[in-house]
């Protein structure tokens, strides 16, 4: 397993902490330029936190027809985002001393190709990617929870077990379809908890 200095490792926690925030300001200014149109509804105007997926600010044309100028902005956010997510998911097993070397190369090689993955879902290849990206992570994430568990982090463990709750539950409304009008917003929350998640974890690699 790769060793990394603990000044090297303080150094670059930083990365996906503030790809996580550069990731948000693209968001809300996507949010902001976007013309309107929904899947559900079409004419709306703007960008609305219950009709709209964060995905349609990658739409050209919009549901509503209209040209798109928030899809270059949210293209540059999830390409940061993505760059952060996998220096994450790099250090980790590092930082995680005590982990087997294959469930180190695990969560190393799930959580990198996941992330990296993450900017083709503006492709039109975005169910295909948002299923290969979702299992790829949450096998990263459900073994990082486990070396939690282990090592007594106790926050990054609480909030990762109910983001994974939330995620499961996103996906299967999306599979079944009941209360799909709702996922939107569920949609936006749990990301929320995702992006908390990768915080709280970056700042534990801060520790020696």
């Amino acid at each position: 397993m790769l060793y990394l200095p603990p000044s090297f490792q303080r150094e670059w926690s930083w990365i996906p902490i503030g790809a996580v925030g550069f990731f948000l300001v693209c968001y809300i200014s996507g949010a902001y330029l976007y013309p309107g149109g929904a899947k559900f509804n079409p004419a709306s105007l703007g960008f609305s936190l219950i009709d709209n997926y964060w995905c349609d600010l990658f739409d050209s044309p919009t549901y509503g027809g209209q040209d798109n100028p928030a899809r270059p902005v949210a293209l540059v956010g999830i390409s940061v985002l993505s760059i952060g997510l996998m220096v994450l998911w790099w250090k980790l097993p590092a930082y995680f001393g005590s982990a087997r070397r294959g469930k180190a190369l695990a969560i190393r090689s799930m959580g990198v190709l996941g992330a990296g993955l993450l900017p083709l879902v503006a492709s039109p290849f975005h169910d295909s990617i948002i299923n290969g990206t979702s299992l790829l992570l949450s096998g990263a994430i459900l073994l990082t929870l486990g070396i939690l568990r282990q090592q007594g982090k106790q926050q990054a463990l609480y909030l990762g077990v109910a983001m994974m709750a939330l995620v499961g539950i996103n996906l299967l409304v999306w599979k079944t379809g009941v209360g799909l009008l709702y996922l939107p917003l569920l949609q936006k929350i749990s990301f929320g908890f995702f992006l908390l998640w990768v915080i709280l974890v970056a700042q534990l690699t801060q520790k020696p």
